[in-house]
């Protein structure tokens, strides 16, 4: 029988000292894209969250495929190695930090204040600190990612002065720059085109798209 790439079986996820979802079971099979639909507080987000790792599970269980299927073709000697290490989450808001306080510190009206704005770092700078646990060959670059996102004329600006849309493509950029297996879109068209209570899962293939 084909191993799932994810199978969640029975989960109740908590948050705030509530039951989200309670018994949820469904299974992900490779390859496969999913789209979540749902109104404002549904869920959709506390479920990607849980499915990252960021929300406990309080009840069932859930089995990484391709987590056991990397670690198959990719030993990894690192104890502290686990299926986070292959799922990136780009979620509604951004968690930059400032140069100063290392902390996510920024806020609207700073962009506004020259001092204030030079606090951040460009582009370019954030992404060339991004790092990826992953061993296996690279999927994306930061050539090829700047290139399809149109990152081009952004590369020397501080993050606080993006706009959303723009801040949006740099998300999803430093996604695809860990090399995901699994990869998290929380309301993906949100500042780029605009289309109501979507949310997206993808399993993400082991080459880049073409087109």
């Amino acid at each position: 029988m084909p191993r799932s790439f994810l199978s969640l079986q029975n989960v109740t996820i908590r948050h705030q000292n509530h039951h989200v979802f309670q018994d949820l079971t469904f299974e992900v099979q490779p390859r496969e894209q999913w789209a979540l639909v749902g109104g404002s507080g549904a869920g959709k987000t506390s479920l990607l969250r849980a499915i990252a790792g960021e929300l406990p599970l309080v009840g069932g269980r859930v089995t990484h495929g391709f987590l056991e299927e990397y670690l198959e073709k990719n030993p990894v000697q690192d104890s502290f190695f686990t299926y986070k290490s292959l799922v990136a989450l780009v979620g509604q808001k951004h968690r930059f930090k400032s140069l100063s306080t290392n902390t996510g510190s920024f806020y609207y009206q700073q962009r506004y204040h020259a001092a204030d704005a030079e606090d951040a770092p460009t582009v370019a700078a954030y992404l060339a600190e991004i790092d990826t646990v992953s061993t296996a060959a690279k999927t994306w670059t930061i050539d090829q990612l700047v290139q399809r996102l149109r990152l081009q004329g952004l590369m020397a600006k501080q993050l606080i002065k993006l706009s959303n849309g723009e801040t949006k493509r740099l998300l999803l950029a430093q996604a695809l720059l860990k090399q995901p297996k699994l990869l998290l879109l929380d309301m993906p068209l949100t500042a780029l085109i605009w289309r109501p209570e979507l949310t997206l899962m993808s399993c993400w293939p082991t080459s880049s798209p073409q087109g």
